[in-house]
């Protein structure tokens, strides 16, 4: 296992800002059992990633809102499955939509009939997500489709589009529901898999996230997305228990409520809704933490941070020195 040195910042409370230019945004949206995964990129473009179950089109709908999402350049479905995709027709109906990808599997349920006739409402015609597709998103960022491997899968979990998104030296591997077929054969093919923030697949069951596959992976943050005292017990024991042996801080929907992770391509921010409030919660909005009255600039993990007032945010140790300020002595940013 690689040495674990992502910079992470954990902060409780959710913050709803305007992305800034120049951090990649992720929103693992707390849609109970289900999934919905929305990414505001560096240069402001805006991806999402499935819509969740019928039963939280409201509070998917109001999440979006209050982001908030203006248009949307891009709409991923990774496969079929009522709980992805139900509240992707509000949000066709709700925004301009530039691009779909969805897999070549298909469903006879009425939710999945529905989408296809946004989509054809919108103009669009369908890209096909499979592995090897990558999507020219914007300079800087790499986002590409390393499953399905295959058409001819049994399970609709295994065509599950599975996406690699890559921001600087961060990385992050979206699972969708794949299992382990579909692990076992994306490894065959993808020389290198190891990102920084793994979304476990189909909602942490047992049929998923191998020992294995894990290890390849070798994330540091997992997020299981899945609801509280959902019929389906996930996540299951065996799932929890290879990500301890392999060291992986999880996050979870169903106990941390909607998770948002933020990069500048080289460290990580994490917000959660829920869990125990902190004295001082950090908001990470730049490398660097100027002080207005001292006028001198920290690392976000110094001790000696000033009051949100006094603050100033700067992308560079270089801005921040031509700036005027000079850098602390304790942190040695």
């Amino acid at each position: 296992m690689r040495l674990k040195r992502t910079l992470c910042f954990i902060v409780s409370v959710v913050i709803f800002v305007l992305p800034l230019y120049g951090n990649l945004i992720v929103h693992f949206i707390d849609v109970g059992q289900g999934d919905a995964i929305l990414i505001q990129t560096p240069q402001g473009k805006t991806i999402l990633i499935d819509g969740g179950p019928y039963d939280r089109v409201t509070q998917f709908m109001d999440y979006l809102k209050s982001v908030p999402v203006e248009k949307l350049d891009m709409v991923v479905v990774t496969h079929p499955h009522s709980d992805h995709l139900s509240g992707l027709v509000p949000a066709f109906q709700q925004y301009r939509v530039d691009q779909v990808y969805m897999t070549r599997a298909t469903h006879t349920i009425s939710i999945y009939r529905e989408l296809l006739l946004a989509v054809q409402r919108e103009g669009l015609k369908i890209q096909i997500a499979r592995a090897g597709v990558t999507v020219d998103v914007e300079d800087g960022l790499s986002f590409r489709f390393l499953g399905p491997v295959r058409d001819d899968y049994d399970s609709l979990n295994d065509w599950s589009a599975v996406i690699w998104l890559t921001y600087g030296d961060i990385s992050f591997l979206l699972m969708g529901d794949a299992e382990e077929r579909a692990e076992k054969e994306i490894m065959s093919r993808t020389r290198n898999l190891q990102a920084n923030v793994l979304k476990i697949g189909h909602h942490g069951s047992y049929r998923a996230s191998s020992d294995t596959f894990i290890k390849t992976v070798d994330p540091d943050y997992a997020v299981i997305m899945c609801a509280k005292a959902n019929d389906y017990g996930y996540p299951h024991r065996e799932t929890l228990v290879t990500l301890k042996k392999y060291d992986v801080t999880l996050y979870r929907t169903d106990l941390d409520g909607t998770i948002r992770f933020e990069t500048d391509g080289k460290q990580l921010a994490v917000y959660t809704e829920k869990g125990a409030a902190l004295a001082q919660p950090v908001v990470f909005t730049g490398v660097y933490i100027g002080n207005k009255n001292s006028k001198v600039f920290h690392l976000p993990t110094c001790t000696g941070l000033p009051e949100e007032a006094n603050r100033v945010y700067f992308n560079t140790r270089e801005e921040a020195i031509a700036a005027g300020y000079r850098p602390c002595g304790g942190c040695q940013p």
